[in-house]
């Protein structure tokens, strides 16, 4: 993990500030990874999966949309990307999407609550150490990095 000198409030202000432009600004150069990202996690529809920092929604969505929102929770920590992605959501048809806000390092979740666990672009500043309890280890942990071509 990335040592961010950013406080709390300062990252929820900042993703907060972001998140109506963030795809925008990004998804050209991210797009792809997290295409890819997706499709080596392939999750089935009967899987549990948590995706953790789920910014506008952009990948979750695409979840969603291939194998349902059954067993689907998404978190992050800005209210702002929260709005954003409750949005996307609602434009792709998702009533009452499965997202709350949470801070990674802050999990709540029983151990090995879910069958897989996705990130996007978050991937370097986020525990991991905190995110893999909440999988079983023959579960998945799959993530996109910025800049990268594909991670997992």
């Amino acid at each position: 993990m990335l040592d961010v000198s950013l406080t709390r409030q300062e990252m929820q202000g900042f993703c907060s500030t972001a998140a109506s432009a963030y795809d925008g600004a990004t998804l050209e150069h991210e797009a792809t990874a997290k295409r890819r990202a997706l499709a080596v996690l392939a999750r089935q529809p009967d899987e549990r999966l948590f995706e953790v920092a789920f910014g506008t929604g952009f990948s979750f969505t695409k979840q969603v949309k291939a194998s349902g929102a059954a067993n689907a929770v998404a978190v992050d920590l800005s209210p702002g990307m929260l709005a954003t992605a409750r949005a996307a959501l609602a434009e792709a048809g998702v009533e009452r999407p499965p997202l709350g806000l949470a801070d990674a390092r802050m999990l709540t979740f029983a151990d090995e609550s879910f069958d897989c666990v996705f990130n996007s672009s978050m991937i370097d500043l986020i525990p991991t150490d905190e995110i893999a309890t909440v999988v079983p280890s023959s579960g998945a942990c799959c993530g996109a990095a910025a800049g990268s071509r594909w991670l997992t």
